[in-house]
């Protein structure tokens, strides 16, 4: 009985042990990928686009969605669509997102866009934890994310 009563516990207290160890960087990769990757599973069931706002000055992002009109509006619930302003540690250099001719953007508000079959704006996110830099990739249909440690402009998995 004592054996059993411990291995529940454990059970229960384990992934709050390992979440206490992850990264603050490593919890905002996940919370990004999750929000990504929500957006798409939406955008695929609903038949709706969706777009993340990423605001590179103010280090935040948030979803939007398209309503009949052609419009886009924040959404509001769930909460983790919301905005969220990323931790001071974490610093947004720049994005690139492909198939536009934009180039690196280091200062403004740059829409990704899931359309409704689930394609997202393939992207390289860069940003900053220290001295340490790292990428944030995000290729095509898949959705398939990576992160790269170090500043990589290469889009090929």
């Amino acid at each position: 009985m004592v054996i059993v009563i411990l291995a529940v516990v454990m059970g229960l207290s384990l992934p709050a042990f390992f979440s206490v160890l992850e990264s603050g960087r490593d919890r905002e990769i996940n919370r990004l990928s999750s929000v990504l990757h929500l957006l798409r599973s939406e955008a695929i069931l609903g038949r709706k686009q969706y777009r993340l706002q990423i605001d590179l000055e103010a280090g935040a992002y948030w979803a939007e969605a398209r309503d009949d009109r052609g419009r886009f509006h924040p959404i509001l619930e769930p909460a983790s669509l919301r905005r969220h302003i990323l931790p001071e540690f974490l610093q947004l250099q720049d994005i690139a997102v492909y198939g536009t001719t934009a180039g690196r953007i280091t200062r403004q508000v740059v829409p990704i866009t899931i359309d409704s079959s689930g394609f997202i704006d393939p992207f390289l996110l860069h940003f900053k934890e220290g001295q340490d830099e790292w990428t944030f990739r995000l290729t095509g249909f898949t959705g398939r994310v990576d992160l790269i440690e170090g500043y990589t402009d290469d889009l090929r998995p």
